[in-house]
């Protein structure tokens, strides 16, 4: 189940849930971020510029995010049509570099207030 939400948080960049799945979602993504965040420049530099120290380092982190996240995730546009998004490129290349300068609290929990009744 953390898996599935972990890749619609990182797909999305935001999801609705309820409290307690949300406290819990978030110390899973918060370390799935600072993994990515911690490569740097590494993350999105082109393989032939790196060392094979950097590969190395790179390679070793994609494979412990992907242990945990989905490999793709599909998300429908305003159109009805979807696209396949390759959740460990969008993490290592736009969510690790976005978050660079902080030091943690990626994410945010707001709440919503009680559910509808039918």
């Amino acid at each position: 189940m953390f898996r599935a939400l972990a890749g619609a948080l990182i797909l999305h960049e935001k999801i609705r849930t309820t409290d307690t799945k949300a406290k819990e979602l978030r110390r899973v993504v918060e370390r799935l971020i600072t993994r990515a965040r911690r490569l740097g420049e590494v993350a999105e530099a082109d393989p032939k510029d790196l060392s094979a120290e950097d590969l190395a380092r790179r390679l070793h982190a994609r494979r412990v995010v992907a242990r945990f996240l989905p490999r793709f995730g599909e998300k429908t546009n305003a159109e009805g049509d979807s696209e396949e998004v390759d959740l460990l490129e969008k993490l290592f290349t736009d969510l690790g570099p976005r978050f660079r300068d902080r030091d943690g609290g990626y994410t945010r929990i707001v709440k919503v207030g009680p559910r509808r009744v039918r």
